[in-house]
């Protein structure tokens, strides 16, 4: 018997509702799992949920599959990590990705246990991978677009430096009375003159 560990971690980023969890060994999880199963629930989690198991299991194949009462456009996302246990570390450790949902086949992963016998000793090792169901490298979020950035040594012979130069900044815009920059002054002329010639002739008058 080989002793297996078991981590499941799940997320789901926009789904905040409560939702159940099950897993089963060795048998079929049914999309109900939590009324027709509930041996296999492993309760009620919001966002996120995590578990670790060991289990004991002879040599030969097996399988287990993990589900979410979740609908798959809820968004939840399962990371499964496998290996063996010994001398209380996990080694032999294999990675198994899936969406979940209640609409679909659960995520399945399939654990091959081998026994062999290396100087005397018993020696355990397990592998895996998906085999059927929804386990599947999830798609990945676009990625942004890199910025490019004009480099600051001088441009390579043979090449404009217009090609490598980063682009002028637009000229902060002008106040609105330099636009009629022109017409101020000559107002300013106008009045000036009709206010010298105004005090010119008090004076001539003498008042």
């Amino acid at each position: 018997m080989a002793l297996v560990s078991v981590m499941i971690m799940c997320e789901s980023r926009v789904d905040t509702e409560p939702r159940h969890f099950g897993r089963s060994v060795d048998e079929p999880l049914k999309p109900d799992f939590w009324v027709s199963q509930p041996q296999n629930d492993l309760g009620v989690y919001s966002g996120s949920f995590s578990r670790g198991e060991t289990w004991s299991l002879a040599a030969g194949d097996h399988y287990f599959e993990f589900n979410t009462s979740a609908p798959s456009s809820a968004g939840w996302m399962c990371n499964v990590y496998v290996g063996i246990l010994k001398d209380s570390k996990v080694v032999d450790e294999f990675t198994a990705t899936g969406w979940m949902g209640s609409d679909i086949p659960p995520v399945r992963v399939k654990i091959s246990v081998k026994e062999e016998v290396v100087e005397g000793k018993t020696v355990e090792t397990v592998s895996s991978a998906p085999a059927g169901g929804s386990a599947e490298e999830p798609a990945r979020e676009p990625t942004p677009k890199e910025l490019v950035v004009a480099p600051s040594s001088p441009p390579p012979s043979g090449v404009p430096a217009e090609k490598y130069a980063p682009p002028t900044p637009a000229p902060p815009p002008k106040p609105w009375y330099l636009h009629h920059e022109p017409y101020l002054i000559i107002g300013g002329v106008v009045v000036l003159g009709a206010v010298l010639w105004y005090f010119s002739r008090r004076k001539g008058r003498g008042v």
